[in-house]
């Protein structure tokens, strides 16, 4: 405690002055620099606006991102980019070779055929066990319950649906 109190007491006949003083003082004497507009004091900072190195768009580096979303918005701009969203029974007419497309279009009508906006998890999750295409049916493997994992309750309740679906095709 007396190292402090001797270093912050002033000296005999000097006036008292703290360090916050002194760097004020400093700051009120020095000159503006004129480089700068009179904007910062070359004192105070050393980053002024004279120092500091102009941004060109040719500096900057984009990420693959970036570069991705840009070319979109020019493709988009010049009609390039066109996406044409086709529903699981317009891919199968597209391609009627593929038994996978026409597996997908059953499944999607059975299922509401785009009513419902969750139309993968409804045909996933298909209970109907009763019909031909149950296990082909697509995303099983991905998530969902699999007729092995439902109960005999569920199995006995899902078996009128199917029949139902006959009758109307029989008519």
């Amino acid at each position: 405690m007396a190292l402090f109190n001797q270093i912050n007491t002033p000296a005999a006949g000097s006036p008292k002055q703290g360090s916050m003083d002194i760097k004020t003082n400093a700051i009120q004497s020095a000159p503006l620099d004129a480089t700068n507009d009179g904007q910062f004091d070359t004192v105070t900072s050393n980053h002024t606006q004279a120092n500091q190195p102009a941004v060109n768009d040719s500096d900057v580096k984009l990420t693959g991102l970036q570069k991705a979303q840009a070319r979109i918005a020019e493709m988009r701009a010049s009609g390039e980019f066109n996406v044409v969203r086709l529903d699981p029974v317009e891919k199968a007419k597209a391609n009627p070779k593929s038994l996978r497309a026409a597996i997908t279009a059953h499944c999607f009508t059975c299922c509401g055929g785009g009513a419902d906006p969750g139309v993968r998890q409804s045909v996933r999750d298909c209970k109907v066990t009763a019909c031909s295409l149950h296990v082909l049916r697509p995303w099983q493997n991905v998530l969902g319950k699999s007729a092995d994992q439902m109960t005999e309750e569920e199995l006995e309740d899902n078996s009128g649906k199917t029949e139902d679906l006959i009758d109307e095709t029989e008519e």
